[in-house]
Formats: structure tokens, C-alpha cells, sequence
């Protein structure tokens, strides 16, 4: 099989419009035939084309690498940049590079950009075998998805029916010099060792192995589509939003499993794998209503509190602790939102809500509890700040991070609950609506 660059634009296209395309170039040979092809036709593809280079300084030819990349950009016109990972630490593999290159493209993409990445029909059958042997769900054993959002733009994967061998024809026909890591030869590494010890065997006996098992990829990831739409007016709004569990009790167990899994990962959270997730959708089934069970995985947790679901990132490393936070007793004069250690105070102009003309400086000061607060809604009897949040529903484990808006000793408000007595606006004076953004990770204090 041959492809041209006229096959190569027109998957391109295809992908949707961008504002401009970016080409991630590692130097080699696939992502040198993306770049080639891409730069013969560029007048054809709207919003320009450059491309960049990551320098992950795991081996000693790094630099080499990227000043080949820089070369080849400029023979072919190309606007070319290199950025350089952090430094590894001991023992740094290719999911630690992944991580810092995906991480960087998120940074560098423009509003509406789209990255294009090299990733083929071989590198999709790979990924999907892998994920199978480790005991992936349905997610995972749709492969490398062709578009997803990333960062303020996209990135796509217009090769993925393309096979090795038709990118290199490509290469030898242009005559195409790329790069060739040592690395990927390493047998240690499972996908190295899967694709030159694995796959040839695979290709003796199912000559089209490849192109099968990326077809059943595409095949799930149509069927994936379906559920996800049926399963997305379940999802919170936003997107670090709790979920209402007692909704997905009439729900099947895909539905479940699914609106689980797309929640955490909105959330930006680790997914666990298909046996811990199952194991916590269990926990929560058969958990009395009274009850607040939780489950946790390597990288997360979830814990249920009056029906709704809250996920947050689990760590080895402690959270910072309220006396480590910078900011309690620091003024605020409400006139934009306000960043805490653990979130966001958020305000908009209302007709009811706080009057910031009652304030004896026009500001306020920063607190957190300590417990024992206790202060009186207007229109209400005075009660205890503690009593306030069970009514509000805010899980008891978010209460000693909810900020305390005070004047002196007096508490002014409780952000997302009350206006306390005598800090209320009245007709025709109007307010300001308070709210708490919580980060998913953020310090605790007492509830």
C-alpha cells in the first residue's frame, strides 16, 4: 500500500476545522512523513502549519535529535520550536515522557489549534492488545481515539488507518531521513517487546491482524459514543461538580459504570481500573441511604454524603493543613473573585445577596473555623456555623476549607449559605451573591 500527500491532507481535513495545525515532530519517520507531506500542500491547509519538538533528556542523543528536527523544519519552511521536559528523575520510562510531552503540548496550543500526532493503524492495534493484557475496560479497549480536546485546542491522529509500512514507502519514495531511537528496540519494554516479538507472530498466522483489531476499536468506540451520549444528562455541569448518585439507581450497570468513568475523568482524575470500579459501584449500591461509604485507588477517591458523589485526587503526599494557609486575615474588597489555598471565591453582582455599603471598610478579612462559630442569618435565629453547613448539605470534610467572611470578630457571611443579619442588601440597593469553588484537593480542617 502506497499513500501521497493528497491521502495524507485529505485525513487531515477530515478531522474538522482548526484554527491552525501543529505537528508534534519527535524526528521520526512517521511524524517526519506527517510534516512532509503536510508542508507540500500547507497552501491548501487553513490556519498555518509549524511544528514542535519535545526534549524529554532521557538519552544522550537528545540534543542531536532535536537540532535534526530543527533542520528538517527549516528545509521545508516550517516554523519549528524545541521545548525542553523537566529534568527525569532516576528511572524515568516512556509513560513519565508522555506525561511531561502531553502536558507541554497542552501549554504551547493556541484556542482552537489542532496537534497532529503520527499515531498509525500498528501503533493503534498495539495499544489495544496492551490495554486488553491489562485487564482495560471498554474505554480503554477503543484505542487512540482520532480527536480529543487538549488543552484550548485539540489534538488529532489523521494515520490511524494507515500502516507502518505505508509511511515508509512514503519515506523511501521521498527519501527521508529520520531519526531512529535505540530505545525502541528495547524488549524490556512491553510494547517494544509486543511489537518485534509478538505481532510478527500474530502476522504469520492472521496476515491482517493489525487491521482487525483496529477495526474492532473502531467498532467499541462507535458503540462507546452511543452510551455516552445516553449517559451525559447524568453528569454534573461542571465539571468538578458532585454527582447525583440516587438518579443512576434506575439506570442499568453500563450506564453506571460509564457515567462513573467519564465523571472521574472530567474531574481529571486517575480512572481506576475496571475491577476497582466495579468494586465501588458495588459499595455504593448496597451502602445504606444513611451511610457515607467511600472508595479509593491509586490516584483517587470518592466519597458519597447525602446522596451525591464527591471525587478528589488521593495522595501519599498530605494536603496543606489551614495553618498552612496563607490567607486567613487577608481583606478582600469584593470587587473580583478571590484565589484561596483550596479554591475560588466567587462573586456576581444580585439583587439580593450581601451589601458591601453595610461593611465598616467596605472590606473583609479572611477566616476559616476553628469550630464552636456560630453567627445568625438575616431573617433567622442565630445558630451554630457547623448546623449551617448540615443544612446546606456541604460534606463535612469540605467544611474546615470553607472560608468565613468576617468584620472584626463579627462573621459577615458564609459563601454559598448566608448573608448574616445586617450585612443583607434591601430593595432598591443591590448585592453581591457569594460562592465557594472548592478545589478537588485542598486542605481540611474540622467539620
Amino acid at each position: 500500500m502506497t499513500v501521497s500527500a493528497e491521502d495524507i491532507l485529505r485525513r487531515v481535513l477530515e478531522l474538522g476545522p482548526a484554527s491552525g495545525h501543529c505537528v508534534a515532530f519527535s524526528g521520526g519517520p512517521d511524524s517526519h512523513v506527517l510534516l512532509h507531506a503536510l508542508a507540500a500542500l500547507r497552501g491548501e491547509l487553513p490556519g498555518g502549519l509549524r511544528a514542535v519538538h519535545v526534549n524529554h533528556r532521557l538519552h544522550p542523543q537528545a540534543a542531536s535529535w532535536a537540532t535534526h528536527c530543527e533542520r528538517v523544519c527549516r528545509s521545508l519552511s516550517i516554523p519549528f520550536a524545541v521545548h525542553a521536559a523537566a529534568r527525569p528523575d532516576a528511572g524515568a520510562g516512556e509513560t513519565w515522557a508522555r506525561e511531561q510531552r502531553y502536558a507541554l503540548f497542552a501549554e504551547l496550543l493556541q484556542p482552537g489549534e489542532m496537534l497532529l500526532t503520527a499515531h498509525h493503524r500498528d501503533d493503534q492495534a498495539e495499544t489495544v492488545l496492551l490495554r486488553l493484557l491489562r485487564g482495560s475496560g471498554v474505554d480503554g479497549l477503543t484505542g487512540i481515539p482520532p480527536l480529543r480536546r487538549l488543552g484550548p485546542g485539540q489534538v488529532g491522529r489523521p494515520l490511524l488507518d494507515l500502516p507502518r509500512s505505508a509511511l515508509a514507502a512514503y519515506a523511501r519514495i521521498h527519501g527521508l531521513t529520520s531519526i531512529q531511537d535505540p530505545g525502541n528496540a528495547d524488549p524490556a519494554a512491553d510494547r517494544n517487546f509486543l511489537r518485534h516479538h509478538i505481532m510478527p507472530l500474530l502476522h504469520q498466522r492472521w496476515p491482517s491482524a493489525d487491521a482487525t483489531v483496529a477495526r474492532a476499536a473502531e467498532l467499541l468506540r462507535q458503540e462507546q459514543q452511543v452510551m455516552v451520549a445516553h449517559a451525559a444528562p447524568f453528569l454534573p455541569r461542571n465539571p468538578d461538580g458532585p454527582l447525583h448518585w440516587p438518579a443512576l439507581l434506575s439506570q442499568g450497570e453500563n450506564v453506571q459504570r460509564i457515567v462513573l468513568h467519564r465523571w472521574l475523568r472530567r474531574a481529571g482524575l486517575p480512572a481506576p481500573e475496571a475491577r476497582q470500579l466495579e468494586a465501588g459501584r458495588r459499595m455504593l449500591l448496597q451502602a445504606g441511604a444513611d451511610r457515607q461509604p467511600e472508595f479509593a485507588w491509586p490516584g483517587g477517591r470518592v466519597r458519597r454524603y447525602r446522596g451525591f458523589l464527591y471525587a478528589e485526587p488521593q495522595s501519599d503526599e498530605p494536603g496543606p493543613s489551614v495553618s498552612d494557609a496563607p490567607f486567613p486575615g487577608t481583606a478582600w474588597s469584593l470587587t473580583e473573585d478571590l484565589r484561596l489555598p483550596g479554591g475560588w471565591l466567587r462573586r456576581t453582582p444580585a439583587a439580593e445577596g450581601l451589601d458591601v455599603g453595610r461593611l465598616p471598610e467596605g472590606q473583609v478579612t479572611i477566616a476559616f473555623r476553628c469550630g464552636g462559630e456560630r453567627c445568625r442569618p438575616a431573617g433567622r435565629p442565630r445558630r451554630p456555623v457547623k448546623k449551617l453547613f448540615q443544612e446546606a448539605g456541604i460534606p463535612p470534610w469540605q467544611r474546615g476549607r470553607w472560608p468565613l467572611l468576617m468584620a472584626g470578630d463579627a462573621i459577615v457571611a458564609v459563601p454559598g449559605v448566608c448573608v448574616c443579619e445586617g450585612f443583607q442588601s434591601a430593595p432598591p440597593t443591590p448585592g453581591l451573591q457569594l460562592w465557594w469553588e472548592p478545589d478537588l484537593r485542598a486542605w481540611e480542617g474540622p467539620g
